[in-house]
C-alpha cells in the first residue's frame, strides 16, 4: 500500500510540475490551438500538455504496479504508449495545417 501511495505522490509531482513548463515552452514556441467554429474553447489553448500528464500517469503505471501482475502491465503500457503518440501526432496535425 505504502509503493501505491508513493507511485501516486510522485505521478503527481511530476505532473504538477511539468504542465506549467510544457505551457510556457508552447507559449515561447506559439504552439496554440485557436479556436474555430468546431472547437468549444474561445481563447487560444497551448498544446502539448499532455506530455505532462502522459510522464506522470506511465511514471505511475510502470513504478506502482505490482510486477507480479506482468500480464496486465505488459497490455496496459504499450496502449498507453500507443495513445500518447496518437495524441501527440494530433498536435503536431494543427501546426502543419496552418
Amino acid at each position: 500500500m505504502d509503493n501505491i501511495l508513493l507511485s501516486a505522490t510522485l505521478a503527481f509531482l511530476i505532473t504538477f510540475f511539468a504542465i506549467p513548463v510544457i505551457i510556457q515552452v508552447a507559449k515561447d514556441k506559439k504552439l496554440f490551438d485557436e479556436p474555430d467554429e468546431r472547437k468549444v474553447h474561445k481563447n487560444v489553448i497551448p498544446t502539448l500538455g499532455g506530455l505532462g500528464i502522459f510522464a506522470g500517469l506511465y511514471y505511475s503505471n510502470t513504478n506502482g504496479c505490482a510486477f507480479r501482475d506482468h500480464f496486465r502491465t505488459s497490455i496496459f503500457l504499450p496502449q498507453q504508449l500507443l495513445r500518447f503518440l496518437l495524441g501527440i501526432k494530433d498536435d503536431i496535425l494543427i501546426f502543419i495545417g496552418q
